[in-house]
């Protein structure tokens, strides 16, 4: 009875194994019709869930077959990955994120799939120079470039990695990896356990500090799609300490990017409770900043992207965008998600909004505006007394005009 049981569990791990050999199979088969960077990101995109898998075995296929489609890609090198390769920030993600898996033969296996990913961008790279190239030598000498694995302290190879992948990373791809880096976040249940989910914690925040420190400037014109995605997977996180680390890219972006946030922030829809939160720890900059952006903005006038129609017999001309009238509804729009409804109320019943926007009387909006704030008690009118101050000793015309406007009537009522 004993010798049954073995065979048949003999059998049924053949079969599984066998199965798993004839789905990497099918997956090289579908590379095959479409060896492409959007067939590529078709086949591994699906996977994507499973690489975050609470099961060990999960995340051991879904990481497998990624690294047996990349090592097939190599192979093959059908097409030219540009660094606009729709897949390269995600895929080189979610396999740094496997690095600091628990399981040391998942993060050795995808510190393997990650010199593979660079091999294949490298050898594209040399490849249009024309060089000739050994593959398999090319890898072993990536290999030894990237490191070996490190299972005491993985995170000295995602530091590596991120640093050392800089030549392939555009804005895209360093978007792609700070959402990567979120979806660590997403699936952490206690039932993983401490060790597992602090690990995995770690993982995403040196992730997300490592690619903001190396690469904070090349998301500057992404920052609306990484604002918008943060939001997004907030919702889908729910552990405290996992939550600080999804909200780290808005303070790293802030400190360079303040007005870009700001906008961001505040066009993503109620209620954005956590990010609002963020958003208060630097309202006084964010609102100086806005403040003196509106009044750069004064006099631009940009026409309307549409055109009048050749047929039209009326000679109207297009409308025009007023980009001073957006900063002002930004403006406005801030002080109402601070909770400041009553100084936005009285700058609207003073006509202080419509007086923002124009040349010679923003001075004035700007006066109204400090006013209310000392006669609604704002919480922030000491501090923002304390940024004042290097405006008028050091700032350009604007700069004194709105900080003058502003310390005149915020300054008796601070102090």
């Amino acid at each position: 009875m004993q010798e049954k049981d073995e065979s048949k569990a003999e059998v049924i791990q053949t079969l599984y194994h066998q199965t798993l050999d004839s789905l990497q199979k099918l997956l090289n088969a579908l590379f095959i019709e479409d060896p492409t960077p959007a067939g590529l990101k078709s086949i591994l995109e699906p996977l994507g869930p499973w690489m975050n898998s609470g099961k060990v075995h999960e995340r051991a296929r879904a990481v497998n077959s990624n690294v047996s489609v990349l090592n097939y890609t190599l192979v093959t090198l059908p097409f030219f990955v540009s660094s606009g390769f729709p897949t390269l920030g995600l895929l080189l993600g979610r396999l740094l994120l496997r690095i600091g898996d628990p399981d040391e033969e998942i993060g050795r296996e995808a510190l393997d799939g990650i010199t593979i990913l660079y091999t294949i961008l490298d050898l594209q790279k040399r490849t249009k120079n024309k060089e000739e190239i050994n593959k398999k030598e090319l890898y072993e000498t990536n290999k030894r470039f990237l490191g070996p694995y490190n299972p005491a302290s993985p995170c000295q190879n995602i530091l590596r990695v991120i640093a050392e992948f800089g030549d392939f990373l555009g804005p895209q791809q360093v978007r792609d990896l700070l959402l990567a880096a979120l979806e660590g976040l997403k699936d952490i249940s206690e039932t993983q356990g401490k060790d597992s989910i602090e690990m995995m914690q770690l993982a995403s925040e040196v992730m997300l500090s490592s690619v903001l420190e190396w690469y904070r400037h090349r998301a500057l014109e992404v920052i609306p799609e990484i604002m918008q995605g943060i939001y997004m997977q907030l919702s889908h996180i729910q552990e405290p300490r996992a939550r600080e680390v999804a909200l780290l890219p808005i303070s790293f972006l802030a400190s360079s990017f303040m007005t870009e946030v700001v906008v961001a922030l505040l066009m993503c829809p109620l209620p954005l409770d956590s990010c609002v939160g963020r958003v208060r720890r630097i309202y006084p900059q964010l609102l100086l900043a806005l403040l003196i952006q509106v009044h750069y903005h004064i006099g631009l006038n940009l026409p309307s992207r549409v055109a009048p129609r050749k047929d039209s017999k009326d000679d109207i001309q297009p409308p025009l965008f007023v980009p001073v009238r957006w900063m002002v509804k930004v403006v406005k729009t801030l002080l109402l998600k601070m909770g400041c409804s009553y100084e936005s109320a009285f700058l609207e019943e003073q006509g202080g909004w419509e007086l923002m926007g124009q040349a010679e009387s923003h001075y004035r909006a700007v006066s109204l505006l400090a006013r209310a704030m000392v006669h609604y008690s704002c919480q922030e009118l000491c501090r923002i007394l304390y940024l004042l101050i290097p405006l008028l000793e050091r700032g350009d015309e604007r700069h004194k005009i709105t900080a003058t406007a502003f310390f005149v009537e915020v300054g008796p009522g601070a102090l």
